[in-house]
């Protein structure tokens, strides 16, 4: 018994020996090592550049996230435009063409167009007889006026005169032939048909036109090719202000004007092509006998330009400002003087490279007055040589 309890008390007091060892060898419990479980300095640093990539990959993918929503909306939004102008054009061209145009009677078997009515058509066909059995011979005032639809116009032969903006602002107008019978075509009656591409001009004695009707103002302004006018052989005058803008901001954009072969054509009128600045090419034809005042005033493109032979009167300031006029060929054999003041060439050539060259056929029997003639330095053409023809 005593021999237990001795034990016991042994057993006892090794134990509290080594628990007393334990507590002072380390503070921290770790037994006496001080970073034992605890990160070192290194791997501190590799765990922060971690983190560091993954918050930089996390907002990379943030943004990536944004821009394919932004590119998704975009999409989206692209789809909904491109369904919607599919949807315009499919209503516009499959639209059945409903309705009747308006006619109104004079009572004596003749009758005018008064307006588009319900008629919904793109292409207007206008009959020689009305539906009552009246012959067509006008289009009133307005008839058409902002028929936006309008691709195309086909006038009746019957037709003998047009209204005042009967035309305006149909802007999607690419082709008219202006009927032989023609006679009074009215103010701005074609303004701001701004796709016109192709007139066909075939009214051989269709009445001047007024100094500020403006007709054609802006024409073919938006077209690609510009507006291109074809007179008929059988024409015999261009009437006064045909095409003539009268300012920038009215400009039509005429680039050329074609008189047909074997035109009869004896008389350009008065301001007829005035302000065409993109008009580049003209043919005179031979059947020329006269080219009023201004009527080429202002064709800055025009670049070449021949005189026919039976050219007699050639009015004040005609070719004034054609600034890039390279060649002129003066076939007129007997054209009367100029006066004083006309300065018909006026600054022509100016902005030529070579300068205006004038070719002089042999058959010319006199040069007229005041010629080439520059009133002053500032209104001074840029004839660089004259050339007499052998012979």
């Amino acid at each position: 018994m005593k021999r237990n309890l001795f034990v016991l008390v042994v057993l006892t007091l090794t134990l509290l020996v080594t628990l007393v060892s334990c507590d002072f060898s380390s503070d921290d419990g770790y037994g006496g090592n001080p970073n034992y479980g605890r990160p070192s300095q290194t791997q501190g640093r590799e765990e922060q550049t971690t983190q560091n990539q993954y918050e930089e990959e996390q907002t990379t993918q943030n943004q990536y996230e944004e821009e394919q929503t932004t590119q998704n909306r975009y999409e989206e939004e692209q789809t909904t435009q491109n369904q919607y102008e599919e949807e315009q054009t499919t209503s516009d061209d499959d639209l059945p063409v409903t309705g009747e145009m308006v006619y109104e009677s004079f009572r004596d078997g003749t009758c005018c167009l008064k307006s588009v009515g319900t008629y919904t058509g793109k292409v207007i066909n206008i009959p020689e007889t009305s539906p009552a059995g009246d012959r067509v011979i006008g289009i009133e005032k307005k008839a058409f006026q902002n028929c936006e639809r309008i691709r195309t116009v086909n006038l009746p032969s019957t037709l003998t005169y047009i209204g005042d903006y009967a035309f305006q602002e149909c802007i999607n107008l690419q082709e008219i032939t202006i009927p032989e019978d023609i006679v009074s075509i009215g103010y701005r009656a074609f303004s701001g048909c701004v796709n016109l591409q192709k007139l066909y001009f075939n009214a051989t004695e269709c009445k001047d036109f007024s100094s500020g009707s403006t007709v054609f103002r802006n024409a073919g302004q938006k077209s690609e090719t510009g507006l291109e006018v074809y007179i008929a052989d059988n024409v015999k005058q261009i009437p006064d202000y045909f095409m003539c803008s009268n300012s920038q901001a009215e400009e039509n954009k005429i680039t050329k004007a074609v008189f047909a072969e074997g035109s009869v054509c004896e008389n350009i009128g008065k301001s007829a092509f005035e302000g065409c600045r993109g008009m580049s090419s003209v043919n005179i034809p031979a059947s020329m006998i006269t080219i009023d005042n201004n009527a080429f005033c202002g064709c800055e493109s025009i670049t070449e330009i021949t005189i026919p032979e039976d050219i007699v009167s050639i009015g004040y300031r005609a070719f004034n400002g054609c600034v890039n006029l390279q060649k002129l060929y003066f076939n007129a054999t007997e054209c009367k003087a100029f006066s004083s003041g006309s300065t018909v060439f006026r600054n022509a050539g100016q902005k030529s490279e070579t300068g205006l060259e004038i070719y002089i056929a042999d058959n010319v029997k006199q040069i007229p007055d005041y010629f080439m003639y520059s009133n002053s330095q500032a209104e001074e053409n840029k004839i660089t040589k004259a050339v007499f023809a052998e012979g």
